[in-house]
């Protein structure tokens, strides 16, 4: 059985990550792990010499995710999780939280899905997907009603594995990062 020390939530004020905390939650509370909920504000280089244009919404987004991040923090609380911390980047997001990863080497990483099918996937991308298959620690995609039977479409929450773990040795030692964090 995996043991979990810190739990990371990724949260972007959609409905599925609303799952995914709901799910941290709940493991962070199983485990007595702590929980730090991560915000990423997307941003893109400007290559134009000329004054960012997308300045205010960047900002909007930040006062945005800056509230998500509290109100999840507060839900955590409510819930009875022992430590709860907050993180709010700027970034592309994928590149931010596979950073955040490497930094912080929390034993599992928790985000929610919109089901998109595959050829909408493959126009737009997908934040989980690129996730699962680039991060460095096991990765909880929760889609649908993790309260439900299945979830509301049919579909069961899943972890992605790196490849080559062993599920009895502690998440640490399996990702590389350092025991002693």
């Amino acid at each position: 059985m995996f043991s979990f020390r810190k739990i990371a939530v990724a949260l972007d004020g959609s409905a599925p990550a609303a799952r995914a905390l709901a799910a941290g939650v709940a493991l962070a509370r199983a485990t007595g792990a702590d929980l730090v909920l991560v915000g990423v504000a997307p941003s893109h280089p400007s290559l134009s010499p000329a004054p960012d244009p997308t300045r205010a919404v960047r900002e909007e987004e930040r006062r945005f995710l800056s509230e998500v991040l509290s109100r999840a923090q507060a839900e955590a609380n409510a819930a009875g999780v022992g430590s709860t911390t907050t993180r709010l980047e700027d970034g592309p997001v994928v590149d931010v939280l596979l950073n955040f990863l490497a930094d912080e080497g929390p034993d599992l990483l928790v985000v929610g899905a919109r089901g998109r099918s595959s050829p909408r996937r493959l126009l737009l991308g997908s934040v989980s997907d690129a996730l699962v298959h680039e991060a460095p620690v096991p990765v909880l995609v929760v889609r649908g009603d993790p309260a439900a039977p299945g979830g509301a479409n049919g579909v069961a929450p899943s972890v992605a594995v790196p490849a080559g773990a062993r599920p009895e040795a502690p998440v640490r030692e399996r990702s590389g990062a350092d025991p002693s964090r």
